[in-house]
């Protein structure tokens, strides 16, 4: 019943926000928040959107990946929006908005979307005259003309079916990251620029270069605009290399290897060699998929979790070096990824000499080995799993 009013949801992750072992659900929506739903342990559910501050940000949200991006051992968040090149941002002082119903009784839901034009003090909307005739034909009575149409405000034009659903609302445009502040609202951040040149839809999260931090891997583009409209292709697939902090820096084509021009859409981080080092796997829309062997980042060890009975995977579980006081980011082991994608077992890596890993597993019970002096792979076995 919870989620009856979530709107159009795109991407759908499972992440521990609080710490409590039992994940809360986190949903990318389209003209809408980045919605976050807390179970409590009673089993019923609680919408903490606006607790985490995250009401505000209202978009046309794509991927969504988690991952430890400031180190502090919370799992914070990454979305992937449409970006700054685009149309619209010139219109952003306030937010789009776009009204919608079945206005022609044919069993279907329509969309007017809208800016606010401060000339004229109102809603306009954002279609052509010609698009929005050949969708709605009794706008051509509510606005015959083309200077009518210019003037004319949606509630105006939607006369014959006022009032419409809505409006929803997308106040920003650009692909985010949202640092977990534990009980205090999330911290909101833009990626950099260079995220911003094109729709992000998958992002994976690893250590790319291996210095101990998280970075992220971000697939873009889309073609299928309307006639209108020119088609969003500024992006190459990117990297951006975190500095643990939340802050980040892009990597230009030349430094990450990754020049794909097409539509990139799911991408998944797996090393596929087993050299200690992260890869990459970006799938592309009428492309071939495109798979990246990371050559130059300082190896680490791969993690084969081995679960208890209703989980041998380890879903949930929590991992991480440590040595006395030093810890490195925290790295969950969850199912789903990004945009409609699946990761690898996780590398650690940037562990100091004397290191060990440390694994907390969701029924809070601790798992603590040596960092291996050699190889590149460690299994880790659950308590009740040993044995067996």
């Amino acid at each position: 019943r919870v989620l009856r009013e979530v709107g159009l949801v795109r991407a759908a992750l499972w992440v521990d926000l609080d710490g409590d072992v039992r994940p809360e659900l986190a949903l990318a929506c389209e003209w809408g928040p980045v919605r976050v739903f807390h179970r409590e342990p009673s089993g019923a559910w609680t919408e903490w959107t606006a607790r985490l501050g995250l009401d505000r940000w209202t978009g046309w949200w794509n991927g969504l990946a988690a991952g430890d991006f400031d180190g502090d051992g919370r799992q914070d968040l990454a979305a992937g929006n449409w970006g700054r090149n685009t149309a619209f941002r010139r219109y952003l002082a306030r937010p789009l908005r776009v009204w919608y119903g079945d206005f022609l009784e044919l069993d279907r839901v329509d969309l007017v979307e809208s800016y606010f034009d401060p000339e004229q003090d109102k809603w306009v909307p954002w279609r052509s005259y010609r698009a929005m005739r050949a969708a709605l034909p009794f706008t051509a009575a509510t606005a015959p003309s083309h200077r009518a149409y210019g003037e004319c405000s949606v509630e105006k034009l939607l006369e014959p079916v006022w009032p419409a659903n809505g409006p929803l609302e997308a106040a920003t445009l650009d692909s985010m990251v949202f640092l977990n502040r534990g009980p205090e609202p999330m911290e909101a951040r833009p990626l950099p620029v260079e995220a911003q040149f094109a729709p992000v839809f998958g992002l994976g999260v690893a250590d790319f270069d291996g210095d101990g931090r998280q970075d992220l891997a971000l697939s873009q583009n889309f073609f299928s605009v309307e006639p209108e409209t020119a088609r969003y292709d500024g992006g190459r697939g990117l990297v951006l290399l975190g500095d643990g902090r939340g802050g980040w820096r892009a990597l230009r084509p030349a430094e990450s290897g990754i020049n794909l021009p097409g539509q990139q859409r799911g991408l998944a981080v797996a090393d596929f060699d087993a050299d200690g080092r992260p890869d990459l796997a970006i799938a592309q829309n009428d492309e071939r998929l495109a798979v990246f062997r990371n050559l130059r980042g300082r190896p680490g060890v791969r993690l084969r979790l081995e679960g208890p009975a209703g989980n041998p995977e380890g879903i949930g579980a929590q991992c991480r070096w440590r040595r006395g006081d030093q810890a490195g980011p925290v790295i969950e082991i969850r199912r789903g990824a990004g945009w409609w994608s699946q990761d690898g077992p996780p590398v650690l890596t940037g562990a100091p000499e004397g290191a060990e890993i440390e694994v907390r597993w969701p029924d809070r019970a601790v798992s603590r080995m040596p960092w291996p002096a050699e190889g590149t792979e460690v299994r880790v076995v659950h308590p009740a799993a040993e044995g067996r």
